[in-house]
């Protein structure tokens, strides 16, 4: 372990959709990126594996049945053994849409947070499932690594409560009933990038629309 140390370790960040995996490998003290991608059209016969260097010149693209997020995920941990002496990976990041009310913040992940968040699947029946999938697959590959989840719902977290609450009766948000808010870790980004590019974005009132399968919009105020 610590012979890896002094080459420096690297971080894998994945984020799992409803038919796709996308994954980028970064250094862990310069954070910069080392290659990235993605496989698309999970389920499908002619599903795709790309995966791309730091310049976006691509390495590898390849055709074939990943039936579903096991076979798409044991291809992306063969490909990642196969570089593992040139890339050791310590920590293990993944972008969750949901932990609940309680958990927001990025944290370790362990037993005990899993089984919190199966129990709140209900509430992003489409996304939780794999998502927690994922993680039990590549905790098991990566026993030595740290796994950390960051929550969508992060960003969102100080919403004001007209708007984190329905105009709905009180019983219904003393059940827990809340706008959670969506691609929060898409937010923060644009957020970033808008403040390394303007001055005094906290004074700026700014309306982001975030665009793919899903979509959403927020508003934001006072950075």
């Amino acid at each position: 372990m610590h012979h890896s140390n002094t080459i420096g370790g690297y971080i894998l960040v994945l984020n799992s959709g409803s038919s796709s995996l996308k994954f980028s490998l970064y250094h862990q003290h310069s954070m910069e990126l080392e290659w990235s991608g993605s496989i698309t059209g999970i389920g499908d016969q002619q599903a795709k594996l790309l995966i791309s260097d730091s310049a976006g010149k691509l390495l590898l693209s390849k055709e074939a049945p990943y039936l579903n997020l096991e076979i798409a995920a044991a291809e992306l941990i063969n490909r990642l053994d196969s570089l593992s002496a040139r890339f050791p990976i310590q920590h293990i990041g993944y972008r969750l849409v949901q932990g609940g009310p309680i958990h927001r913040m990025p944290e370790v992940i362990n037993e005990d947070l899993i089984k919190v968040l199966e129990s709140y699947t209900y509430l992003a029946p489409n996304h939780l499932p794999e998502e927690i999938q994922l993680i039990r697959i590549f905790r098991e590959s990566y026993q030595k690594a740290i796994h950390i989840a960051c929550f969508d719902t992060c960003f969102h977290q100080n919403m004001p409560s007209v708007a984190k609450f329905y105009a709905l009766p009180r019983a219904f948000r003393d059940q827990g009933l809340m706008r959670y808010g969506f691609h929060g870790l898409s937010y923060e980004f644009i957020m970033q990038e808008l403040g390394n590019k303007t001055k005094d974005i906290e004074q700026k009132k700014i309306i982001i629309a975030h665009l793919g399968n899903g979509a959403s919009m927020a508003a934001v105020s006072g950075g």
